[in-house]
């Protein structure tokens, strides 16, 4: 069974009275765990909860909407899904293709990097097939991730710019000049 199919299971939730009560609950998205209540097995991912809940055990949980940092990953994912489409001359001239290495790489990225610190970043493909990441801010702020190699420039208004030469591609160090970064224009 896989996390998106819809089952019911018993499950022991809180009602409004201070009394619990067993009621049939479907589970159709994640699940959080209350941690208030310690007689029903104590889970702490959707699929324990599953797991728990097809075997027609009992679980305490209350339904939420995923968190925000999870919701931006989605979104860039599903962004970045859409630049393998992107052909040949993309751009109206002589843009290349997105290449798979970039793709690949900033999947890592997205994947490895907090939502939080990636909602502050836009993502474009580039003509060249690497991608960027520009920082929203409306200021000189741009990461280059490419096949093997990422880069990096930022400039403050009136400031010496801060380069990142190309370099391999690594997700800490990426990660590292993203947050610096960041840091460096939380004022703007």
């Amino acid at each position: 069974m896989n996390s998106l199919s819809k089952f019911e299971a018993p499950a022991r939730v809180a009602g409004t009275a201070p009394s619990f009560k067993d009621v049939k609950f479907s589970f159709v998205g994640l699940v959080l765990i209350s941690e208030t209540i310690s007689s029903a097995p104590s889970v702490s991912t959707w699929k324990q909860a599953e797991n728990f809940a097809s075997k027609g055990k009992s679980v305490i949980c209350s339904t939420f909407n995923p968190t925000k940092a999870s919701m931006v990953k989605a979104k860039y994912r599903s962004k970045l899904s859409s630049y393998l489409s992107l052909k040949q001359g993309w751009d109206g001239y002589s843009a290349e293709a997105v290449h798979q290495e970039s793709y690949d790489n900033m999947r890592k990225l997205v994947n490895f990097i907090d939502g939080e610190l990636l909602e502050n970043w836009n993502m474009f493909p580039a003509a060249n097939g690497t991608i960027l990441l520009t920082l929203k801010k409306r200021v000189m702020a741009t990461i280059s991730i490419g096949d093997s190699k990422f880069s990096y420039i930022a400039r403050k208004q009136g400031g010496e710019p801060l380069r990142g030469e190309p370099q391999d591609f690594n997700l800490m160090r990426i990660g590292t000049e993203m947050r610096l970064i960041s840091e460096l224009f939380k004022d703007v």
